[in-house]
């Protein structure tokens, strides 16, 4: 997770090259209001934070297999209206220029 800071700032401000690599590139081009929340903790996965975020109350699937095609999650993609983060260990709002 060395690089997480520069992705997120990454899906934040968009590629500076211009080239979309990653799904969340496509949406992150188009959204107007973004925010993020990290885990930086040693043995937290994409997958256990999935579940967290799956399980709150009026989360909507957006898009079935979205960013999670190396998994045997359903989707990595919800939709769950303002920014509530659910309860987890080590979670965190990130925004552009915190540099943590």
């Amino acid at each position: 997770m060395g690089g997480l800071d520069s992705r997120l700032r990454r899906h934040f401000e968009g590629p500076r090259s211009g080239r979309l690599y990653w799904h969340v590139d496509y949406l992150s081009i188009q959204a107007e209001d973004k925010s993020f929340a990290v885990v930086r903790r040693v043995g937290a996965t994409e997958c256990d934070l999935n579940l967290a975020v799956r399980l709150l109350p009026h989360a909507v699937t957006v898009a079935p297999g979205f960013g999670s095609s190396d998994c045997r999650c359903a989707s990595h993609l919800y939709y769950i209206g303002k920014p509530l983060w659910p309860e987890y260990p080590g979670l965190e709002s990130w925004t552009s220029g915190e540099g943590k």
